[in-house]
């Protein structure tokens, strides 16, 4: 059953204030106070007050925001609190270690030759200074919705918008991505042990540059969107058991490759130079998405302004080892003009059915938790979105008996599962990082903004900027 009443569709964390709080009202009584606010700037500063009117934001109320909280966990309406640091920190890791490192490392190793090491140093520096971005808001504003709600209380309605639909843009692309790369190594997985897959179910391109269907790709994201919709604890559950069995294999996969490294491979260490150090880098990059959806589970997290911090940089941290150690073992073990850009590190080891066919199952691991970590954190910006009234309210509707936004999931899925099995990778590979980027942007701004706006006010930053 879905509770979608007004109060409980409209009732939004990062809306809330202690009037809110205090007369449950809707949110219209907060935009009517800012849309005052709004038409002060408009008299002053004409066609610019115009455009500041359109930042119109809303308040986000610790105190007021507990005790709502409280109040619907009593009435077992919303979304549960439920999630660990743990659990966080396995689901971040899970968001991370997906597609990019298994099949993305490969186009950036030929960038960057040995040199590959540097761009994931490079990579993992800036990912550092954006995931404290995250840890810092994620604290403060522990709310479903990820820099969408950041945004939304810092910068106002228009910039959060934008925001939004470049998540929305991010996550459904990225999970048809990572779909059909899952499908790829799982054929690579049961072709190693000896299993024939059925000709109906292998990629198909219908002669097509830009059509491929794989509907293998599309079965698992609309497997996995059940799963979410089932419950964020199970999920999780699921999510803590693959992330350990894909992690020990390639732990296993750089102890291997550091063992039987090749010491001419380390010769030419940066063979394209500089440029392609930064070039792989760039291409690398995408495959350290993900810790940002951690972000989004804040309102599910227990404890969320402890547990937030420690999960995203906790996370990360892992990942970046892990991720710099299997580079290493990767060039070490083949030259980098030989590796392979479709499966790397199954190509690593072809000479070996056993040993690619384990890391074949590490990759199907690490997609499938990739995957669940894609459709979570979609599935909670729209949810947010709905909130505010940005997209029809009625996928903000919580189920009362799993405490999950089941609309806002099957809108993140099944839309994701008809890209994944009809379109290429490298065709929609490319618009992934796009929302990514913009999301960025405007978090890492946000922090700037509110620690600003703290002494000097709410506007007083974009009137400084404007009138630069």
């Amino acid at each position: 059953s879905m509770s979608a009443s007004d109060g409980d569709v409209e009732r939004a964390p990062l809306l809330v204030d202690s009037k809110f709080a205090a007369q449950n009202g809707s949110t219209t009584d907060l935009i009517a106070a800012d849309e005052a606010e709004a038409a002060q700037i408009i008299a002053k500063g004409g066609v610019m007050g115009f455009l500041f009117s359109l930042g119109r934001k809303m308040k986000y109320d610790s105190e007021a925001n507990d005790a709502v909280d409280k109040q619907q966990q009593q009435k077992q309406q919303g979304l549960a609190k439920v999630l660990s640091v743990w659990q966080l920190t396995f689901l971040g890791v899970g968001m991370i270690i997906g597609a990019g490192i298994f099949t993305i490392v490969g186009k950036a190793v030929r960038e960057a030759g040995p040199g590959i090491i540097v761009s994931m140093l490079l990579v993992g520096v800036t990912a550092l200074l954006i995931a404290l971005c995250y840890s810092e808001l994620s604290s403060n504003i522990p709310v479903a919705g990820s820099a969408f709600s950041f945004v939304y209380v810092t910068f106002g309605e228009l910039a959060a918008w934008f925001v939004g639909w470049n998540l929305i843009l991010e996550y459904t692309v990225a999970a048809a991505v990572i779909a059909r790369a899952w499908a790829n190594y799982l054929f690579a997985f049961l072709t190693s042990i000896g299993v024939r897959v059925p000709t109906f179910l292998t990629p198909s391109s219908a002669g097509s540059s830009i059509v491929s269907f794989n509907v293998i790709a599309a079965i698992i994201l609309l497997l996995l969107t059940l799963l979410v919709a089932y419950g964020v604890s199970e999920s999780a559950s699921v999510n803590t058991v693959v992330v350990i069995i894909k992690v020990g294999i390639l732990i296993f996969f750089s102890a291997y490759g550091f063992a039987n490294v090749k010491s001419v491979n380390y010769s030419e260490f940066f063979p394209h130079g500089s440029n392609g150090v930064f070039k792989g880098a760039a291409v690398i990059f995408f495959a350290f998405l993900g810790f940002d959806g951690v972000s989004a589970m804040a309102e599910e997290a227990q404890d969320a302004k402890r547990a937030m911090p420690r999960a995203i940089m906790g996370s990360l941290a892992i990942c970046s080892v892990l991720y710099c150690c299997t580079g290493a073992a990767l060039v070490g073990l083949v030259n980098y003009a030989k590796v392979s850009t479709e499966d790397p590190l199954s190509d690593a080891f072809r000479d070996s059915k056993p040993l690619s066919g384990l890391v074949a199952l590490s990759a199907v691991c690490g997609i499938t938790t990739a995957i669940i970590g894609a459709i979570l954190g979609q599935s909670r910006v729209y949810l947010s979105m709905a909130r505010a009234g940005l997209i029809p309210r009625a996928f903000a509707a919580v189920s009362s008996t799993r405490s999950t936004p089941i609309l806002a999931t099957a809108l993140s899925g099944i839309p994701a599962a008809a890209m994944g099995m009809a379109l290429r990778i490298d065709i929609i590979a490319n618009l992934t990082s796009l929302g990514a980027c913009a999301a960025f942007i405007l978090v890492c701004a946000s922090v700037l903004h509110r620690r600003y706006a703290r002494k000097a006010g709410h506007w007083t930053l974009m009137r400084r900027i404007f009138s630069l």
